[in-house]
Parts: C-alpha cells; sequence; structure tokens
C-alpha cells in the first residue's frame, strides 16, 4: 500500500495502453540520467536513492505505465484529476487594465479536496498568470481558507 493506504496499482502490459502512452514511455526510456529523474519526479515517482539510470529504469520499468497513464487521463478529463494539467484552450485576455492594475474574480467550482495539486500530504491551489506577451507564467498559491485573496 503507498501513503494513502491505496493498494499498488497492477502493472500494465504495453498492448493495453493507448498508443500517446507507449510513446511517451518509449521517450522516456531513451532520457539521460538527470532528465529521466525530473521527468519521473514529474510523474508523481519517487527516486530518492536512485544513482544511477538502470534503477530509474526500474521504476519507469515498474511505475511509469500507470503514471503516464494517469497524466494521459488527466488531460481528457482536467477536473477528475488530482494533478496539475494545462487544459489546451485557447488563451484569452481576462481583462484589459487601466493604469497597470487588473481585477478579476475567480469562482471555484470544487473544493481543495477534490482538484487541485497534490503538495505532500494535500492539496493546492495554484493559479498560473502571464503578465505581457511573450513573458512566462508565474504561479501562484491561493490561500484556501481566506475568504478573498489579493495578488499584488
Amino acid at each position: 500500500p503507498d501513503e494513502a493506504g491505496a493498494p499498488p496499482e497492477p502493472p500494465l502490459a504495453e498492448g493495453e495502453l493507448p498508443e500517446e502512452v507507449v510513446e511517451r514511455l518509449e521517450e522516456l526510456r531513451g532520457m539521460r540520467l538527470r532528465d529521466l529523474r525530473r521527468a519521473l519526479a514529474s510523474l508523481g515517482l519517487r527516486t530518492e536513492g536512485c544513482v544511477d539510470r538502470e534503477s530509474l529504469v526500474e521504476i519507469l520499468e515498474r511505475e511509469g505505465p500507470a503514471a503516464v497513464l494517469r497524466v494521459h487521463r488527466a488531460k481528457k478529463e482536467p477536473h477528475k484529476s488530482g494533478g496539475y494539467v494545462t487544459p489546451d484552450v485557447p488563451k484569452t485576455s481576462a481583462c484589459s487594465p487601466k493604469r497597470g492594475k487588473a481585477e478579476v474574480p475567480i469562482y471555484m467550482m470544487r473544493g481543495v479536496g477534490q482538484y487541485g495539486v497534490k503538495a505532500g500530504n494535500t492539496r493546492v491551489i495554484t493559479l498560473d498568470v502571464e503578465c505581457g506577451a511573450g513573458a512566462g507564467p508565474t504561479r501562484f498559491l491561493l490561500d484556501t481558507v481566506s475568504e478573498h485573496s489579493l495578488i499584488k
């Protein structure tokens, strides 16, 4: 059982997986040590204590198919997933700020326990904001206890 008490997922045969998942697994198998470690960590797989590529590949073969499949399903149904997924929707401006200020109300359709990014034993809500053309996103952690949050 894992930390949440759930039984481990049974290993999946590649013939049972969608083509996109099989392609991602092949891509992961071809990665170098540092990139593979980062990719496995981003899938939520524990890599502590692994010092060589072979031990990371063992984790990939044992737990990777289920983890990549979870991410694949989350992209199709992001509201049912607990992981962070960037939806494939066109970006639109939320407002036209005047004098450097913008105000946008955000309404949560589900509580933090039903959606959010896993952080240790809890879940958190994050908000990615892009300010200006060509600017990278800035991630904010929302305070789910507070009635209002202000980002300056």
